[in-house]
């Protein structure tokens, strides 16, 4: 099983934020956050609730991303949603 340094994280951030830009995603990539879950590798990305609350629930039901919390920041709230990753390195959207 690969450990969090073995995965490309620069890699995975740019696929995510070029999946991010075709899907029409407002939001950003949160660099600072590496994750495994079930063996899998997990880039965070923070969307704006305020206005965008049709496209988290459209993006949330894609097979490769699920939304796990939110947090205030600056008088605004935003959404935390996870983007799956293959163990390969890939994203799983298939």
């Amino acid at each position: 099983m690969k450990g969090i340094d073995d995965y490309n994280w620069d890699s995975l951030y740019r696929q995510t934020q070029v999946w991010m830009d075709h899907e029409r995603i407002p939001g950003r990539v949160d660099t600072g956050c590496r994750s495994i879950r079930d063996g899998r590798p997990v880039v965070d990305i923070c969307v704006p609730c305020r206005g965008n609350k049709s496209i988290i629930e459209r993006v949330s039901n894609y097979r490769h991303v699920y939304k796990i919390r939110g947090y205030i920041a600056g008088g605004a709230r935003y959404c935390i949603l996870c983007v799956r990753f293959t163990k390969n390195g890939e994203m799983d959207n298939g």
